[in-house]
């Protein structure tokens, strides 16, 4: 079964290729809104090549959507015999009679016009037994662009990076996720400030982890990564130093327990996966982590017994009750929990 970025690059790859037929009905919705928008610039760029205007597109969008009048501009004709696009909005939201109305239209759909349906499905899924989506896959391209799973993120950063002629390093893919977090559209947006600062260069330049750090500033999710760093080397002094400067900087006690019980569950998971003598590709996806993360957790496993990562778990699941119920403050409740991580 294809993972999420493999099915979505086969559908950019097919876009491509289109040569002025495209499809009469494209549904894409899913939960990575990144991609997601990607593909509806992408579709309109591959049906009007050379623009939008009053007279080839036609846009409606969710509740307000009425089906006479999304069929009636699917039906006009484009002028001088072009094509036209008409977009639906927020597909998940039309009402289903309308929704009716469109499968129908889908029957027999206009040979000059293409439809195109765009939903994002974070908050509100769209329901794939309804007899709209059904006529749609039959005459149409369906696709779902589901939220990537940490360890696509580098298969997706290695591919962006390359159309702006960067090459990342391992450590460099690494830091930057550090830095930045996983959201597509902000890895993008940091991609692009490294184009910039490099400026034109002869070939693929390559971005090293000192170079990428100097140009992407650091966010507190730089912080909360050397602090779940720090406790599992059982740094005492830099895991109660990096606490403090967090807790300052105002992020709250029950997040930063829950990041650290994220980490440790994830070396058990690692560890588990060791024990069962899975290689470093099969350990990410089923850890659900980037590649580049295994060789590090690996690394920490090795501080660790079992019956040690069980308690552990223990003391951060009491800690976490302790934060919402005591009155104690944060600072003593989480200093408690790390005294006890790193003593073992």
């Amino acid at each position: 079964m294809a993972n999420s970025s493999d099915s979505a690059r086969q559908f950019f790859k097919t876009i491509k290729k289109t040569g002025g037929t495209p499809s009469p009905c494209y549904l894409i919705f899913g939960e990575e809104t990144f991609l997601l928008d990607l593909a509806l610039r992408e579709v309109m760029q591959a049906v009007l090549p050379r623009g939008v205007n009053d007279f080839n597109f036609d846009q409606f969008h969710g509740r307000e959507v009425v089906g006479d009048k999304v069929v009636g501009a699917c039906e006009t004709l484009a002028l001088m015999g072009g094509r036209r696009l008409v977009l639906v909005k927020d597909i998940a939201s039309v009402p289903t009679p309308q929704l009716h109305v469109l499968a129908d239209y889908l029957k027999n759909p206009c040979p000059s016009t293409t439809l195109v349906c765009h939903g994002q499905t974070a908050s509100k899924k769209l329901q794939k037994t309804t007899k709209f989506y059904k006529e749609a896959k039959a005459v149409g391209v369906v696709q779902e662009f589901e939220a990537l799973r940490e360890w696509e993120i580098g298969t997706f950063l290695k591919r962006q990076a390359a159309t702006r002629g960067l090459t990342l390093t391992p450590e460099s893919e690494d830091a930057l996720i550090k830095a930045v977090g996983t959201d597509l559209a902000t890895l993008d947006a940091a991609l692009e400030k490294l184009d910039l600062f490099l400026g034109v260069g002869q070939g693929a330049r390559r971005v090293d982890p000192d170079a990428l750090l100097e140009i992407v500033a650091a966010t507190r999710t730089q912080d909360i990564w050397e602090l779940t760093d720090a406790v599992a080397r059982r740094d005492l002094r830099a895991s109660l130093d990096l606490l403090t400067a967090m807790l300052e900087q105002g992020q709250t006690g029950v997040g930063i327990n829950m990041m650290v019980a994220r980490h440790f569950r994830q070396l058990w998971q690692v560890k588990a996966a060791l024990a069962r003598g899975l290689s470093k590709q099969d350990i990410a996806k089923e850890v659900g982590m980037n590649p580049f993360f295994v060789d590090r957790f690996r690394d920490a496993c090795r501080r660790f017994t079992g019956p040690q990562l069980r308690h552990i778990l223990g003391v951060l699941l009491a800690t976490d009750r302790s934060l919402k119920s005591s009155r104690l403050r944060d600072q003593i409740l989480l200093e408690r929990m790390i005294l006890a991580v790193c003593a073992g």
